[in-house]
């Protein structure tokens, strides 16, 4: 078989797709597992991980890259953006 077993899952990396590639970012762990490879499997692990808190912090700022893009574009003022970024420290505990 030539390559794509785990569909390209090394370009996923380079193009900033991986979020999208879990699946196949587990079945890349569990193979290098079978292989010996454990150090390398738990950082393949640790990419899952690293996304994941990605995906929620990333979520978790919505609200203030929506009022700053709705600002700079000129659709608000900046009171929104004030809102939203005192609710997010209140969130975040600051």
């Amino acid at each position: 078989m030539s390559g794509g077993s785990y569909d390209y899952l090394c370009s996923a990396a380079m193009s900033g797709e991986l979020s999208s590639r879990e699946r196949d970012m587990y079945r890349m762990y569990d193979r290098l597992l079978e292989l010996g490879h454990d150090k390398i499997a738990a950082d393949t692990l640790k990419v899952v991980q690293l996304q994941r808190e990605l995906t929620t912090l990333a979520d978790s700022l919505y609200d203030v890259w929506k009022a700053v893009e709705w600002f700079d574009s000129n659709d608000t003022d900046e009171q929104p953006v004030d809102k939203a970024c005192h609710e997010y420290d209140k969130e975040k505990g600051k």
